[in-house]
């Protein structure tokens, strides 16, 4: 059907109902007028009739035109069609260009009106009728290209407490939005995993824009006047010949017939306004590589076609185009760098699950609910589900099904594997009920199509080892498959195209119905190749992961229950299996030698989980568990519920509890139920940056408070309100193994409301370690935990509360002057002022258990110091002291020295950043006269002060040999005549030798604050350091 027919029949169609909605509609209210007995007066009720049927027969229209009609149509081009599509949006006055863009937009829109069969299936779908919004995440890091070079674009907002917002998915036309101003022209590369949607949702791009050129009223997609979608699989025949970007954009996609100079004018001159997509980068025979030196700068240039990509991804051919490329992630680790923005499709979300399953049973809504339930049921399909591929195949096995509604009786689909077998077996014997065969048992047909199936899986296998996906009629020959096309129908497709640059000559070539399915047959041919063979195959997957969907299918197939009965006629199931024990050892000899691509290790980490998985043998599990030592770590993976059924099935076999690490992954509610159902399994569980729901947190909490052998629990940088507070009060009252908790960086939306939390949580007796560091934590955010503090239950050993906000420590301080067990207490960047510093003054009179105080970087002026001193003089537990950065001047650290005077305990005390002079070392040298128990004293060796030198301090060390470590921070003095240089320490060192003192000298750079970044080691002297730089120097004195 031609466009402009189609739009005829629409406004026949309109004008059809309009007519009959308006008759039946006065004949309704002729009746109503009747039954109020105003039958003489009818006018105004026909008139409301009327006009009432009308408006519902066009609304009834507009709905059913929301289905796409399942047929097939596809414009034929030529240079006069504009006159059909005059509604669209005059981008361009050239009646040429107008052409185009119209006939580019036909050409796409086509694309929407496709429809795949369910092959075996009584159910056809059309694109437009089953997509599904996927959940689309930016992946690693978002860049930007300055000049020629990739730099990182700041993501983080400058505030004290950052928690990133629940991540909505990116819908698909915001993949081209602006990422700052520093942006050129992103350039995207969209990664997944088999059978996630990349494809679909390159053709909905090109459907989307398609439907915004032809008609007026959409605004999707504007800033493209012309969009190109390229299939890598179909362009894998120009790989090996050189090819110009015009070439592939006029002769292999849609040709501009006679306007081509005009058209390749505009391309030039408006490149900005063109995108490009290519999809399946994976498909390539080679390895892409942006690094390298051949690049193209002129469209009509011929190369070679990894080279045009290469040039158009760097920006140097038709500069300023939109270019998206798709890719499996193993295919395209090496050039994400390259790219301004990196995504990864996750799949469906639970609400994509369901409205696809609503979709696809969209004739009976009560059914689809029914499935949509049982899949729920059972977790481990409901995560197979999230993979648009297999939620398709599943919702093809429930529609077998329907016609019994027996939901109980359908088979178990645990695995992919068993998914696809299922469907294979049932393409088998709807090809024999089409052929009227006589074979009636299972078993007999697959004795009639043994060697035919292993033929197609031979080609099949061959075809993934060489990236070919399309085959000629050539090809099906030399498998002796040319008269086979009826049984290759159930799992190839066939198109005939015509042949490059003839206007008659056609040929038909065949591809598998999806990739997936290649693969399966291919884990077929796989299964039956020598040992070595297999051996030789892992160099491949070690190369580009190419084999990566293949090994998933040749784990699960020899352990699939019953055995799919072509493998039993062929070999041994035993010996099946012992190959993929073999394969599994393999892989992991090849993850201990790839230990520093840490990016490339984790692929190969999800792999081996999922081949565990398909297996479901306990074995295999144990053999893929191997390649962790101490830990499973995932952490900034982009995870989807699939992956983490695997890492379940991992972790069901693990013989000892092990510590497992996901943070910075993606984790929504499905993703930690299934990973919590094994808490069990776990030693310490991190979830850190993991952006848990209160629903996720809930299931979180409700799972280690029946747990037995979780000890360390980190969920850093979530948000925690007043309900999930109490949730994990709760689980901490039933818990009795958790000894550490960190919740740094969570943002508590708490406020008073915490009584319940506070009486559940002090009944808790294994927490020794918390963590609150940068939970912008105010006063009245803290009102639950002085009473946890008090609780005679209460083991607590370790609270840390950096990085907050607090102007009154007097209840704290007060709850822990009876405590019997918290020795460690930290309390850096606080905001503290004089007041707090009292209370904690008070708190060190009386408390007879703190050990360690951390008062770093913080304010302390004398009024604050008196009474801290004269604390530190009464205090006979406190070990170490840290009050770096805490702008202590000469006055307060004379208070300071006094106190040092008369205290016995202190033994580590750090004065590092403090503006002191001269004045303030002698004071603390004076000090060390008298103080016995010092053992370690980090300060600077140059303060800024114009005033100051070390020597002051080195000759009392010198002189009083009780200082055991002196550690110094070291920066390069602004002022030569003041200060001390690298070879004032050298003289320094030299004279701690002269009075018989041996220092040992350790020396760490640091990242330019305070933090060792590296230990500088073979160093013969101070001065043979970097000057420029900032280091921590340790001098251990011994006599």
């Amino acid at each position: 059907m031609e466009p402009c027919q189609r739009n005829s029949t629409l406004i026949s169609a309109y004008g059809l109902a309009i007519t009959l909605g308006s008759l039946i509609g006065s004949a309704l209210g002729v009746g109503v007028a009747f039954a109020f007995g105003q039958s003489k007066s009818s006018a105004p009720f026909v008139s409301i009739g009327t006009a009432f049927g009308a408006v519902i027969a066009v609304l009834v229209v507009v709905c059913k035109q929301r289905k796409i009609p399942k047929c097939c149509w596809k414009k034929q081009f030529t240079d006069d069609d504009s006159s059909a599509y005059e509604h669209v949006p005059l981008v361009k006055v050239d009646p040429a260009h107008l052409t185009y863009i119209k006939r580019l937009a036909a050409y796409h829109i086509s694309g929407s009106f496709l429809y795949r069969e369910d092959v075996g299936f009584q159910r056809t779908i059309t694109l437009d009728e089953a997509y599904t919004q996927l959940v689309i995440e930016d992946a690693w890091k978002t860049r930007t290209r300055s000049t020629s070079k990739c730099v990182e674009v700041p993501d983080l907002p400058l505030q004290r407490n950052y928690i990133k917002e629940a991540k909505r998915p990116i819908v698909i036309k915001e993949l081209f939005s602006q990422l700052g101003e520093r942006v050129y022209k992103p350039t995207v590369l969209v990664l997944g995993h088999a059978g996630i949607g990349k494809s679909v949702m390159a053709e909905r791009i090109v459907c989307e824009w398609a439907n915004g050129m032809l008609d007026s009223a959409a605004k999707a997609y504007d800033n493209f006047n012309m969009v190109f979608l390229f299939k890598f699989k179909y362009l894998k025949k120009f790989e090996n010949e050189k090819i110009s970007l015009k070439s592939l954009l006029f002769d292999v996609h849609t040709s501009p017939g006679s306007s081509e100079q005009v058209i390749l004018n505009s391309l030039q001159n408006e490149a900005e306004k063109v995108l490009i997509i290519f999809d399946g980068l994976d498909e390539l025979n080679k390895v892409f590589q942006c690094a390298a030196t051949t690049l193209v700068t002129n469209i009509e240039t011929e190369a070679l076609l990894e080279d045009i990509l290469r040039s158009l991804i760097m920006g140097k051919l038709l500069s300023g185009a939109y270019i998206l490329v798709t890719s499996r992630p193993s295919a395209a680790i090496t050039i994400a760098d390259d790219f301004h923005r990196v995504v990864e499709i996750l799949g469906f979300s639970e609400e994509g699950v369901h409205a696809y399953v609503t979709k696809y049973f969209s004739d009976d809504v009560p059914f689809s609910e029914s499935v949509f339930a049982h899949l729920k049921s059972n977790l481990i399909v409901f995560s197979l589900c999230s993979i648009p591929v297999s939620c398709r195949l599943v919702c093809q096995v429930y529609d077998e099904h329907q016609s019994t509604h027996r939901l109980q009786a359908f088979p178990e689909l645990t695995t992919m594997t068993a998914l696809y077998t299922r469907v294979f077996c049932r393409l088998v014997k709807h090809h024999h009920h089409n052929q009227s065969s006589s074979l009636t048992k299972f078993e007999d047909i697959m004795h009639s199509i043994y060697e035919l199936v292993f033929k197609v899986a031979k080609m099949a296998y061959e075809g993934v080892l060489e990236r070919k996906l399309v085959f000629s009629e050539e090809d099906l020959a030399s498998y002796g498959l040319q008269d086979e096309l009826t049984f290759l129908s159930c799992f190839l497709s066939c198109s005939r195209e015509r042949v490059l640059y003839s206007d008659d000559e056609w040929k038909c070539s065949y591809i598998f119905h999806h990739l997936t399915v290649q693969e399966y047959l291919a884990a077929i041919s796989l299964l039956f190749y020598t040992k070595e063979s297999i051996v030789e195959n892992v160099k491949v997957f070690q190369n580009d992961g190419r084999m990566e969907i293949v090994y998933r299918f040749f784990s699960g197939l020899p352990f699939i229950k019953p055995p799919l009965l072509i493998l039993e006629l062929k070999d041994d199931i035993t010996l099946l299996r012992d190959k993929v024990r073999m394969l599994v050892s393999e892989l992991n000899s090849f993850y201990k030698s790839n230990s520093k691509r840490k990016r490339e290790q984790k692929e190969l980490v999800k792999t081996l989980m999922h081949m565990a998985l398909e297996s479901q043998d306990s074995d295999i599990a144990k053999d893929a568990l191997a390649v962790f030592m101490t830990e499973i770590d995932l952490s900034e993976c982009v995870l989807n519920a699939a992956d983490c059924t695997a890492l379940r099935f991992l972790l069901q076999n693990l013989e000892t509890p092990m510590t497992v690490t996901l943070d910075h992954c993606t984790m929504d509610d499905i993703n930690v139920q299934v990973v919590c159902d094994q808490m069990d399994k776990m030693d310490t569980l991190s979830l850190a940056g993991c952006n848990l729901s209160e629903f996720g947190l809930k299931y979180a909490f409700s799972s280690f408070g029946a747990n037995r052998s979780l000890k360390s629990l980190i969920l850093s940088r979530n948000r925690i309100t007043v309900q999930s507070l109490l949730y994990l009060a709760e689980a901490l009252a039933k818990n009795s193994t958790l000894v550490s908790l960190h919740l740094d960086g969570c943002t508590f939306l708490i406020g008073k409301k915490t009584t319940l939390a506070a009486r559940a949580w002090a009944r808790n007796n294994t927490l020794t370690y918390l963590n609150l560091r940068a939970c912008d934590l105010r006063d009245g955010d803290l009102l639950w935990l002085p009473d946890v503090l008090r609780s005679s239950s209460c083991i607590l050993e370790v609270l840390k509360l950096d990085r907050n906000m607090f102007s009154n420590l007097w209840q704290l301080c007060d709850a822990l002057k009876n405590n019997k067990v918290l020795h460690t207490l930290s309390l850096r960047t606080c905001t503290l002022s004089d007041d707090a510093l009292q209370a904690l003054a008070d708190l060190l009179t009386s408390n007879e258990m703190l050990k360690v105080l951390n008062l770093a970087w913080n304010s302390f002026t004398t009024n604050g110091m008196k009474a801290f001193a004269n604390s530190l003089k009464i205090n006979k537990s406190l070990q170490v002291l840290d009050l770096a950065a805490c702008e202590l001047g000469d006055n307060e650290i004379q208070l300071l020295a006094e106190g040092l005077r008369e205290n016995e305990c202190i033994q580590h005390l750090t004065l590092f950043r403090n503006p002191m002079t001269k004045v303030g070392l002698q004071n603390i040298a004076f000090a060390l006269k008298m103080n016995k128990c010092l053992l370690t004293l980090l300060i600077d060796s140059y303060s800024g002060q114009t005033e100051y030198d070390l020597r002051v301090l080195t000759n009392a060390i010198v002189q009083d040999h009780s200082l055991k470590e002196l550690v110094l921070r070291y920066a390069r003095p602004r002022d030569k005549s003041s200060g001390v240089e690298l070879s004032d320490l050298e003289e320094i060192l030299k004279g701690f030798r002269e009075n018989d003192l041996e220092p040992f000298v350790r020396v760490m750079e640091t990242d330019g604050k305070i933090n060792p970044v590296k230990e500088i080691p073979n160093f013969s002297a101070l001065t043979d350091l970097d000057e420029r730089k900032l280091y921590i120097i340790s001098i251990t004195i011994k006599q």
